[in-house]
């Protein structure tokens, strides 16, 4: 069937092809998840994640066989399915033919994508959590950072978080500069500074421990590049940002940035400037009881660095 699309002369230019083909809803919905399924297979049999049995090696023997059903199927999700197609053509705007990516991409820009739609945001993270190929990921992280929606989603966002942040996956993240891809770390990051930003503080608060605990312990241990580790950085003022009784509790925190403006090389202390102006104001009228501490910290930061401390 997937092959034979291809060959059928669909009228796709005319309005109202759901209606002419008297598409149901369920139809449009099981349609649009074996198109997906037929976008993201690459032709090989390594291809993630795994396709399902009617998207094979032996059904698509040629590249050109492949491109031929996918750029079908993004025509058939553009004239029929409607808001239902718009993952369909998201995966195919990363597609690795040049036909079907540019078809994707202009069918996307003319029709819009609704980055604030809970079903379309929910199939992303679907989409995600499937484990499709790197740049597909790159995409869908940085198409979930700019919606608010996402950042609310529940439990969708939390997974994420787990599934990039939390687990070996996130020390992989922060720290294997060697085998991961450095623009898939960087939309990791910006996720989470979007998560920090707008998240609800239920769900935020109580991993803001945890990933300030894993920030500094890589920092301290791994070697990153240096766009890499200025992000780490703002990270860390990002949950000051949003947590700052969390700073109070923690104030080793305050040593280890002021250690780092003190040691670090001139183009990161500029990102560890701007996490100290994230971090001061938790330590604004302190309680009794770690005052005397602060100021100490103060004091030999001012010996060390006192651009910084000033």
């Amino acid at each position: 069937m997937m092959r034979a699309l291809a060959r059928w002369k669909f009228d796709y230019e005319t309005p109202g092809l759901r209606e002419r083909l008297n598409l149901a809803d369920a139809d449009v919905s099981a349609l649009a998840k074996l198109f997906e399924n037929l976008l993201l297979y690459d032709g090989t049999t390594t291809s993630v994640p795994p396709p399902p049995g009617y998207v094979s090696k032996e059904g698509f023997p040629t590249l050109n066989a492949l491109n031929e059903a996918k750029l079908a199927a993004a025509k058939f999700a553009r004239g029929a399915l409607g808001k239902d197609g718009n993952l369909v053509l998201f995966i195919g705007s990363r597609d690795g033919s040049t036909e079907v990516r540019d078809f994707c991409i202009d069918a996307l820009k003319r029709g819009g994508i609704d980055l604030e739609d809970e079903k379309y945001i929910h199939g992303l993270y679907e989409l995600y959590l499937a484990g499709p190929r790197v740049n597909i990921q790159i995409a869908i992280l940085e198409a979930l950072a700019k919606s608010t929606v996402a950042t609310n989603m529940m439990p969708d966002m939390l997974q994420l978080v787990d599934a990039g942040f939390q687990g070996t996956q996130f020390c992989s993240i922060l720290s294997d500069t060697e085998n991961l891809n450095p623009k898939l770390r960087r939309a990791h990051i910006s996720f989470v500074r979007q998560v920090m930003d707008r998240g609800p503080d239920a769900t935020v608060l109580p991993i803001t421990g945890p990933l300030l605990s894993t920030l500094i312990s890589t920092l301290q241990t791994a070697k990153s590049d240096p766009d890499l580790r200025g992000s780490f950085y703002l990270c860390i003022g990002f949950i000051a940002h949003r947590n700052s009784s969390l700073i109070q509790q923690r104030i080793d925190t305050l040593q280890f940035l002021f250690d780092a403006a003190a040691n670090e090389p001139a183009m990161i202390r500029v990102s560890v400037t701007e996490c100290l102006s994230m971090v001061f104001p938790a330590v604004q009228n302190p309680p009794p009881e770690i005052a005397n501490a602060l100021l100490f910290l103060v004091q030999q930061a001012a010996e060390r660095a006192p651009a910084v401390a000033c």
